[in-house]
């Protein structure tokens, strides 16, 4: 994601499977920079990015636009996200 700085605040990625998924799939949740665009064209380029760089198991099925990323109540002293709760959310509902 280091080459999309420019456009990307922060981002979150989980692995999603549910009870009646077969396999895991992978979510990526964008924070825009200001005055920065979500579009199409990035989603593209991002999962071509992690295709490439990665592997096509890695490329996230679905990528959200999203106004803040969730943080632990400790984030100022480890950067730790709180991906463990936002995981139980897509999961679990």
């Amino acid at each position: 994601m280091e080459q999309f700085s420019d456009l990307i605040d922060d981002s979150l990625c989980i692995g999603q499977r549910r009870q009646q998924d077969k396999d895991e799939r992978v979510l990526l949740f964008l924070k825009m920079r200001s005055h920065q665009k979500f579009t199409p064209e990035l989603v593209t380029s991002i999962k071509t990015a992690i295709r490439k760089g990665l592997s096509a198991r890695h490329v996230p099925e679905y990528i959200f636009e999203t106004s803040d990323i969730p943080v632990s109540w400790f984030y100022p002293l480890t950067n730790a996200m709180a991906e463990f709760n936002t995981c139980s959310l897509a999961v679990y509902g």
